[in-house]
């Protein structure tokens, strides 16, 4: 913040007044400004104590205001109420199983975002599904409507193209921006009660939203041009009353898990020898990785669940079976290219290409992945799919590929992840237990912050640590994992 004018106004009146720092809380052995008065005496000493807690050493001047206070018979009993406050755990019970189905219902219905965040934080899932806390509404645009606006805009936009007999790989570029912008004038009104009606920021923003939607949809068709892939399903639903079944787990204790979704979009390619290949792609505005290491904890089981639901219900989809042809997700951007100096338009075109490359795996077949990228040469790195070929033939190691068999034992481990979660629940875990990962954590956007209170500084309160392991390493722990059945 800006220093008030006060103080630019005393410096003139007394151009000899020396300046002084005093930070808010004390700092260390020098800080006996803040030992002048025993009640504001205690309050810093909590400070202290709390960070004693954390490992660091109480400075000698703060030790010896402690035994003051201890030997004050005005303030031990305050001293006693901060030392028990500091001391007091910070974690829930356990509920029994009959508060369990009170909460959550005899049949558990699940959604594979639920899943992960109570794999994030058992607690923050109490908090959101078993109390059904909410934040009030504001009126405002969030990522929440937005990423509904794009998903409808994509949706209808797979419609119309599909409605008018076009190709995906063979509408033109010109007729990609008049159908979107035909589409992006339809919802704009139906977003938040016209917010984007309302103001000239909100104007300016719906023509962001479709610079965004438009380099996005454009990528998506040049993408189509490239390879053999085609949708199938567009922002398909499973669950009941769904186009799609829902996925049904019979627990242990004879309780059954029910989970449904929504999948942005399912693909199916043939091979020449006549076998049937789907591969599912998800929407993102943000950033989004996948990688062995989140699927193997429960923080990314989106990708895997949907693929798992279009082979199960393949019949459904395309009237026989298929096989995993990949998971990918793809983000939605309007993006700004980088450059030393000016591009010829056949580089340029290539660099925001390059920016929309679908992130995730894909199945390690050759064939296959030139029916998803058709200009992809040996020796050479696609510039759509997370894939490089050897130029004697086989992958780059970091290609993101699997084998059928990877494929297999990854639908396998994610069923258990969530019948195994259902599990949880309905026992009753809700422990304050959120994850940490190279710098980020649960903690970092949730909202529920001002409730639990979470603070590293208590000694109940420590998060799970989430180590990088070597790739052989995790693969031994899905096989492990996997020993063990369930019924689905």
């Amino acid at each position: 913040l800006m220093p008030s004018i006060i103080i630019s106004r005393l410096k003139e009146l007394l151009p000899g007044l020396a300046e002084r720092l005093i930070t808010l809380e004390a700092t260390g052995e020098a800080d006996l400004e803040f030992v002048c008065h025993p009640g504001k005496a205690l309050s810093y000493l909590a400070t202290e104590l709390r960070e004693a807690n954390g490992g660091r050493v109480v400075p000698q001047v703060w030790q010896m205001v402690y035994n003051w206070l201890l030997a004050a018979p005005d303030y031990r009993e305050q001293l006693a109420q901060v030392i028990a406050a500091l001391t007091k755990g910070n974690q829930e019970c356990p509920l029994t199983l009959n508060t369990s189905q009170k909460l959550y219902g005899a049949r558990l219905k699940l959604s594979v975002s639920r899943v992960e965040q109570y794999k994030a934080c058992p607690f923050a899932y109490f908090l959101a599904y078993g109390l059904r806390l909410r934040e009030r509404e504001q009126y405002k645009l969030g990522a929440p409507d937005l990423g509904e606006f794009f998903h409808a805009a994509l949706k209808l936009f797979g419609e119309r193209i599909n409605r008018q007999g076009l190709d995906w790989g063979q509408i033109s570029d010109a007729e990609c921006i008049a159908v979107m912008a035909q589409i992006v004038e339809e919802l704009a009104p139906q977003l938040q009660n016209e917010i984007l009606l309302s103001t000239a920021r909100y104007h300016y923003l719906v023509e962001k939203l479709k610079r965004t939607l438009d380099a996005s949809v454009l990528a998506l068709v040049e993408q189509a041009r490239r390879g053999n892939f085609r949708p199938v399903g567009l922002e398909i639903g499973f669950g009941p009353g769904e186009a799609l079944p829902p996925l049904v787990y019979n627990l242990k204790n004879g309780i059954e898990v029910e989970l449904d979704g929504r999948i942005d979009r399912i693909d199916l390619a043939k091979s020449t020898d006549g076998h049937n290949y789907l591969r599912v792609i998800d929407y993102k505005s943000g950033q989004a990785e996948l990688s062995l290491e989140d699927v193997y904890h429960g923080l990314k089981l989106q990708l895997l669940t949907y693929l798992d639901v279009a082979l199960t219900h393949a019949h459904i989809l395309t009237g026989n079976e298929a096989e995993a042809g990949g998971m990918l997700y793809f983000r939605l951007r309007d993006p700004v290219i980088s450059t030393d100096g000016p591009l010829s338009a056949e580089d340029s075109a290539k660099s925001i290409l390059n920016e929309f490359k679908q992130k995730g795996f894909v199945l390690a077949d050759a064939n296959l992945v030139k029916l998803m990228d058709n200009r992809l040469v040996n020796g050479k790195r696609s510039e759509i799919i997370p894939v490089s070929l050897k130029t004697q033939g086989g992958f780059y190691a970091d290609s993101g590929v699997l084998t059928a068999d990877n494929f297999a034992l990854l639908r396998k481990y994610v069923q258990q992840q969530l019948a195994g979660t259902g599990e949880e629940i309905l026992a009753g875990r809700l422990e304050m237990a959120p994850y940490q990962k190279r710098g980020r954590n649960a903690c970092q956007y949730c909202r529920y912050k001002p409730v639990c209170r979470f603070d590293t500084m208590r000694l109940d309160n420590k998060y799970r640590l989430i180590r990088l392991e070597p790739k052989d390493k995790l693969w031994s722990r899905f096989f492990a994992a996997n020993e063990g059945d369930i019924d689905g």
